[in-house]
Parts: C-alpha cells; sequence; structure tokens
C-alpha cells in the first residue's frame, strides 16, 4: 500500500497514516494493531471451541470430558478483551479531511476531467 506512512508522535506511540477510500487522512495508533491481533485469535479460539464440543458431543472422549470448556473461557476472555482494544483504536483514530488541490473537486476527490 503505497498511501501508508509511520510517524512517532509526541508521546512515543507509533502512528500509522494511511488514506482512506474517501480521501480522508485516517492516523492510527497501536490499538488497531492490538485490536487486530486479538481479534485474529478471537476467531481462531471460537474455531476450536466449536470443535471440541462437536467432538465431545460425538465420540465421548474421556480425556476431553475436563477439557472441553476451555476454548470457550478462553473466547469470552478474548471477546472482552478485543472489545476493550477496539473501542480505544475507535477512540485514538483520527480522521482528517483532505485539502482540496487544483485537480481536487469540492469534495476531495480526484476528477477524471482535471488537467
Amino acid at each position: 500500500m503505497s498511501g501508508l506512512r509511520a510517524e512517532h508522535s509526541f508521546g512515543g506511540k507509533l502512528r500509522k497514516k494511511s488514506v482512506a477510500a474517501d480521501g480522508a487522512l485516517v492516523t492510527r495508533t497501536g490499538w488497531h494493531t492490538a485490536a487486530s491481533a486479538t481479534g485474529a485469535a478471537l476467531c481462531w479460539v471460537l474455531g476450536l471451541a466449536m470443535v471440541t464440543s462437536n467432538i465431545q458431543a460425538f465420540f465421548h472422549p474421556t480425556w476431553l470430558a475436563s477439557l472441553w470448556y476451555m476454548p470457550w473461557l478462553l473466547t469470552g476472555t478474548l471477546l472482552m478483551t478485543w472489545t476493550v482494544f477496539r473501542s480505544l483504536d475507535k477512540a485514538t483514530t483520527r480522521r482528517e479531511p483532505l485539502q482540496p488541490s487544483p485537480t481536487c473537486g469540492e469534495t476531495g476527490t480526484y476528477r477524471e476531467d482535471a488537467a
């Protein structure tokens, strides 16, 4: 992605800047990365929880009788963690409209007929 660049802000946190599809400048902090990683882990653990529940329901293995609920507990924990990270990501993400240039119209979008 050519529109991405990273810079350090005043607080020392890494901020990533990119241009959104609507032409706005989007600045994200590390909370976006934490929310993405937690969301991916949540999906995998939820899948594991469903698989272990089905194995327990259909095959009744004795070794799984005391372990099948562990992925469900981890799913709930990850869901709460993802909710916190996502809300922090939303709170720290800034959207600034780009300044119109001579090749842009009033909305800041590129015009084919310019120049």
